[in-house]
């Protein structure tokens, strides 16, 4: 299983958390960037206002060889993370980001 699947099994057996989990098949770092940079966060506000973790899985498809369609250069994917994760504890405070 995934961590998110542990996550949930962990936190849900006593009831005292509800596991959202949302992916977004084929994204980059880039593409993941710009849709947060244009409002995804605040689309997501209902659902994580009360967030306490947030974990992020972010890089898989960069990884592809030089040239593919989805490949990222490490320098600009480690900006992307950067700025992926400075929005979401701007968005979400009181969250933990993994």
């Amino acid at each position: 299983g995934s961590n998110d699947t542990a996550l949930a099994a962990a936190y849900t057996r006593e009831r005292n958390a509800d596991v959202l989990n949302r992916g977004f098949s084929g994204y980059n770092s880039r593409h993941l960037a710009r849709a947060i940079a244009g409002g995804l966060l605040a689309q997501l506000e209902p659902l994580v206002s009360h967030a306490v973790m947030v974990t992020l899985l972010v890089g898989s498809n960069d990884a592809t060889r030089p040239g593919a369609p989805q490949h990222v250069p490490v320098d600009e994917y480690a900006a992307n993370v950067r700025a992926i994760v400075a929005a979401v504890r701007a968005s979400m405070p009181g969250a933990k980001v993994i």
